[in-house]
């Protein structure tokens, strides 16, 4: 999976904690070469992790649904590595989709913490949108491809950050805690890693006209889908793929060409807003990406705009957000309060 061997980047001692009692962490080869594969060590506790690839693993008892998590998507992202990446609008425009409506500059300058950083597409936009230091956390081994690919990853699971508190100026999930086992607590987590007037920002599922997802395709994901092998998920990933695109350019693309029924068939056509996005912007083979996530996620959980703001609502989140994208899909976040501000 992994054609060379970035070493750690020794910044990052400065912000990762022992996931089990939250004490810093050392290197155990205090040479000063540059560390590949090595291990640290808590500075209380004395418990052990170790350094792939340039990569600390710091994980403390995952629960099986993080690691089958984890298992899964790092075959997912290692796919689409494998095949080159899918394409210039995905790696590197959607992330201000995702971010939407705030703007890229909100990277300008900040350390910026993702959690379930998959490959680092976001976080080498947030690189290139002028961050003084990105640091992504995956559950499973897609953070192997994320470090070669030059962004400083480490393996942790969200419901247990292995990263200081209150540290990062923008804290950020694009379409990560729909996977996550408990995504309230793990969104309770990650705040802590925000400091005080720090950026929030999340987007994840919507339940609002996803009714066939939920109540259709993910009773068969969750009994069949999920667990069959990678070259059957991207086989059948190809058969859907096919009929479905035509059926895109044939009977939804003609009302986009005119205002007013782009308009009428975004209220009333079937996922046509989401069919819009691939037909217009992603192409054919982030469509065949964008299917076998669908059949290749473990995990997945629809939230409602009612819901969302509930937890903002626990948060006291300052600047609240709630953007409805694609009609599937909910972009949401505010600003963490600062001491003594309401």
């Amino acid at each position: 999976m992994v054609a060379t061997s970035p070493s750690m980047n020794r910044a990052l001692l400065d912000y990762i904690r022992c996931p089990r009692n939250g004490s810093r962490l050392v290197l155990a080869n205090q040479d000063g070469e540059p560390v590949v594969d090595g291990e640290l060590l808590s500075t209380e506790g004395g418990h052990r992790y170790p350094v792939r690839f340039g990569v600390p693993i710091l994980l403390a008892d995952p629960t099986e649904e993080e690691q089958f998590t984890g298992v899964n998507f790092a075959e997912q992202w290692g796919l689409f590595d494998q095949v080159g990446g899918l394409g210039e609008e995905f790696e590197e425009k959607q992330t201000a989709e995702y971010l939407h409506p705030i703007e890229m500059q909100a990277f300008s300058g900040q350390l910026v913490f993702e959690a379930g950083c998959g490959y680092g597409r976001n976080l080498l936009m947030a690189q290139k949108s002028g961050a003084a230091l990105t640091i992504g956390m995956d559950v499973g081994e897609a953070a192997f491809i994320a470090k070669r690919r030059g962004v400083d990853a480490l393996i942790g699971d969200i419901l247990n950050p292995p990263v200081d508190r209150e540290r990062f100026d923008v804290v950020f999930t694009f379409g990560v805690l729909q996977h996550v086992s408990d995504p309230h607590l793990g969104f309770q987590k990650l705040f802590q890693l925000l400091k005080p007037g720090g950026l929030y920002s999340h987007s994840v599922y919507s339940l609002e006209n996803n009714w066939f997802l939920v109540n259709l395709f993910t009773p068969a994901r969750e009994k069949i889908f999920r667990h069959l092998p990678v070259w059957a998920k991207v086989t059948l990933s190809m058969m859907l793929a096919v009929p479905t695109w035509l059926f895109f350019w044939l009977f939804y693309a003609p009302f986009s060409f005119s205002e007013g029924l782009n308009g009428w068939a975004s209220k009333r056509l079937f996922y046509y807003d989401f069919a819009m996005l691939f037909v217009k912007k992603l192409g054919f083979k982030t469509w065949v990406a964008q299917l076998f996530d669908h059949f290749n996620a473990p995990l997945v959980t629809y939230f409602s705009r009612e819901q969302l703001e509930g937890w903002c609502d626990e948060l006291a989140l300052l600047e609240r957000y709630y953007y409805f994208r694609n009609q599937n899909t909910w972009n949401f976040g505010g600003v963490k309060p600062k001491l003594g501000v309401d």
